[in-house]
């Protein structure tokens, strides 16, 4: 085995294939929502007593300065805003007063016309993004909340956006919904300046799916915005309003644990396609907002000073030398956390067929409890020898119960072999499974959406990680609609990403060497020497099942390799080598752990040499006068008889 120089840590690689251009807008990050002990009355007078315990930001809406305030209080939200405006209009005189909507079917509008919907007047919305991904009006999948306040009476009605252009709002009641937000005005002249203000609260989690109401511990991430219509109809369009910047911030669930290496502030260069850019809209704003630093990079660079994370998707143009690029950054300690697609089996491949491990692009199938068929995949096992999936980080202290995506597979079986020596670019590594998959889970090989004869799941793996020799860690998932906008903040998802970015690093759950000894640096051949290592995670903790190996080296040439055995139950690993070379030699070790990597120890250097005679005592000098008499004599005998010939 070569002589490997220790590995400098390298940060997370992030590769999609992206434009500059394409950066989303910039996120507020690391903003926490705070909690207040009295709640603000809502009444549309926004105090600064009141809203002391509150998150504020300042911002420009219709081109006039505004003010944020977000507090929380026993699960419950309160956001106030206040403005200056340069049109107000409270009363539509073309409203009959009194005539009664006799087109009304679901009663919500009686009483105010039959012109209402068409008159002009203020309306004011706030608009709370439920999947994160920033879109102005919401998706028919994953529609918008939100509340909207009519200036003409001052009412307000708990509300959604579908992704329909045309009507953008609609009324949780009129579609079986419940009404459970609620938001005041108040207009008011000071300094000759003419002010609006308005005031919401609503519930953090509330279980109406029918109104498309947000869920805070689900998203953990709270993002909403403004819009203003000034005299429009209540049929008016997004794109006739005046909206604001997005603002969000997360859940305040930090976690207490630490790592002895800083995973706050660890930069994730991102690049992928311009036109699937807004699929991970959602991933962005949750990763800044857990202080990660997102950066994008041009298509002619991987970073190597920052996780990689490789997503290939439909629009993905990576071509076979930029694989090669990725693959040699990988061999020389880089990590990557790698997302291979059915559209670009040509460039993943690369890399898969280096680790011996076959891409299944079609879908992964599994039995519900009810025994339907369903592509939605659902894990709730994992890997035991993975850490990082227990125990406090810190990142985060929530814990993962369930994952749920659309997913391809792999087939693993030919390389998830612990006990074979593998090698990747001419590196050894070691692969392992990351889930344990329910039992009825198959390829769907003729990817007809069933489970046929002959489909089994023998080998299938839907995520595997690689530890490499020089330090580095790749993670490979086979789809990357896990990331998804709509994906990514169901079930526990999201916390399975904040577990495994730190972790695919090498942040958390490490080992490390604290010492490498030998008993001697200068033998004889033939002689022992007796070789220590201290290996413990990176808590100084002492841990079972790591196999440690030590290699004598001349030239870069592996003679002599050893097995260190456990002493007991501690972290010390002790080895007895017998030196039968001579020369300058030089000790390395490593040792490896399932779910903790590999790591290099010391390089320690010792002297071999042959073993020479010695003159003990007089009997050894007697011997040796000897043979250099009996020699003498014999070239005197031999030069007579040259000279009696020569004679003759």
């Amino acid at each position: 085995m070569k002589n490997f120089q220790k590995w400098r840590t390298i940060s997370l690689i992030l590769i999609f294939v992206i434009s500059m251009s394409a950066v989303p807008q910039h996120i507020r990050s690391q903003e926490i929502l705070p909690e207040t002990t009295t709640a603000p009355i809502i009444d549309g007078n926004v105090t600064t007593i009141e809203w002391v315990n509150s998150l504020n930001f300042s911002s420009i809406v219709a081109g006039k300065n505004a003010s944020v305030f977000v507090t929380s209080l026993n699960d419950n939200l309160y956001i106030g805003f206040n403005t200056t405006t340069d049109r107000f209009i409270l009363v539509n005189n073309t409203l009959p007063d009194t005539a009664e909507n006799t087109n009304d079917t679901n009663g919500l509008w009686n009483d105010r016309g039959v012109d209402y919907n068409n008159a002009t007047h203020d309306w004011f919305m706030l608009q709370i993004d439920n999947n994160l991904d920033r879109e102005s009006i919401g998706t028919e999948s994953s529609p918008d909340d939100a509340i909207i306040i009519d200036q003409y009476d001052n009412s307000s009605y708990d509300g959604y956006l579908n992704g329909n252009s045309t009507h953008p709002t609609n009324q949780d009641l009129a579609n079986n919904g419940t009404n459970d937000g609620n938001a005041v005005r108040l207009n008011y002249t000071l300094d000759d300046q003419e002010y609006f203000s308005y005031e919401f609260q609503k519930p953090l989690n509330q279980l109406d799916t029918n109104g498309s109401d947000f869920l805070f511990d689900q998203s953990k991430v709270l993002q909403f915005r403004f819009t203003i219509w000034s005299n429009q109809t209540a049929n008016a369009t997004i794109d006739q309003g005046s909206s604001s910047e997005w603002f969000s911030m997360r859940i305040n669930e930090t976690g207490t644990g630490f790592a002895l290496k800083d995973a706050i502030n660890t930069t994730l260069s991102i690049t992928l396609s311009v036109d699937e850019a807004g699929k991970y809209n959602a991933l962005t704003t949750i990763l800044e907002h857990y202080q990660f630093s997102v950066n994008a990079r041009s298509i002619s660079e991987f970073g190597s000073d920052s996780l990689n994370i490789v997503i290939f998707g439909s629009g993905s143009n990576q071509t076979q030398s930029r694989m090669k690029e990725l693959a040699a950054l990988l061999s020389l300690g880089g990590t990557a956390l790698i997302f291979a697609s059915a559209d670009s089996t040509g460039q993943s491949n690369l890399i898969l067929d280096e680790l011996n491990v076959e891409f299944l692009p079609n879908q992964v199938l599994t039995l519900d409890d009810d025994g339907n068929k369903t592509s939605k995949l659902v894990i709730t096992e994992f890997n035991s020898d993975l850490p990082f999936i227990e125990g406090n980080t810190s990142i985060t202290n929530e814990q993962v119960n369930a994952l749920t995506w659309s997913t391809a597979g792999f087939n693993i079986s030919s390389a998830n072999n612990l006990t074979a020596q593998r090698y990747f670019l001419s590196q050894e590594y070691r692969l392992y499974d990351l889930f344990e998959l329910p039992p009825m889970t198959v390829y769907d090989a003729n990817n007809d959406g069933n489970i046929s004869d002959g489909e089994t799941n023998f080998g299938l793996s839907v995520g595997f990680a690689v530890d490499l020799l020089k330090g580095g860690r790749i993670v490979v998932l086979p789809s990357s609609s896990m990331l998804e906008n709509d994906n990514i903040i169901q079930a526990d998802n999201i916390d399975w990403l904040l577990r495994l970015i730190p972790w695919n690093n090498r942040i958390v759950n490490t080992l490390q060497i604290h010492s490498t000894k030998l008993n001697r640096h200068v033998v004889e051949v033939g002689d022992s020497i007796k070789f220590t290592n201290n290996v413990t995670d990176e808590f100084g903790n002492s841990l079972g099942n790591i196999n440690v190996d030590v290699q004598i080296v001349l030239v870069g040439n592996t003679i002599i390799s050893a097995t260190p055995k456990q002493i007991g139950t501690s972290s010390i690993y002790e080895a007895e080598i017998t030196v039968d070379r001579n020369g300058h030699l030089n000790i390395e070790s490593f040792a490896f752990a399932l779910g903790y990597g590999f790591i290099q120890g010391q390089i320690l250097s010792i002297i071999s040499e042959r073993q020479v005679g010695s003159f003990n005592d007089l009997s050894d000098l007697s011997l040796i006068m000897s043979i250099i008499f009996l020699a003498t004599i014999g070239l005197i005998v031999i030069t007579l008889k040259k000279a009696s010939a020569m004679a003759e």
